[in-house]
């Protein structure tokens, strides 16, 4: 029981931690290769971590569940270094597209396999959940072209 309190307490709190860096990037206007660097070396990491604690994550419902969720943030990563590195090669103006979602997509759904079936499926599930408050934010952010 013990190592499902300690497994939990560091999922909150690395996910609290992974969204304050997220936010402070985003305030601070960092460069594509800065992004790009951080997002890929944060999926990088959240990967191996999914390995090394995947006996603990298929143990329950719940932890593949979470397990899910985890893999769902390497989504979210695998897709800001997609962007970033095409902003490094194609100019800041270019805007990810749909083939780079299914890139980060199946990226997510590969790591929460690599746990248990249930983690890849919530990871589909809960990718699509961030891809959406990602559009969201982006519409706000930067605000949507009319085209006439």
């Amino acid at each position: 029981i013990r190592m499902r309190q300690l497994l939990l307490i560091s999922v909150s709190v690395a996910a609290e931690s992974i969204g304050g860096l997220c936010v402070k990037m985003a305030k601070r206007g960092v460069s594509p290769f800065s992004s790009f660097v951080s997002s890929f070396l944060l999926a990088i990491i959240t990967i191996w971590s999914t390995q090394v604690v995947s006996d603990v994550l298929r143990s329950s419902k719940q932890f593949t569940i979470v397990g899910g969720f985890i893999s769902s943030w390497v989504f979210l990563f695998s897709l800001t270094a997609l962007g970033s590195l095409e902003a490094i090669f194609f100019g800041e103006n270019f805007q990810t597209k749909w083939p780079e979602v299914a890139i980060a997509a199946i990226v997510a759904v590969l790591t929460g396999a690599g746990i248990h079936g249930v983690c890849a499926t919530t990871s589909f599930l809960f990718s699509i959940g961030q891809l959406c408050l990602t559009y969201r934010i982006s519409k706000q952010t930067y605000g949507s072209k009319k085209t006439a």
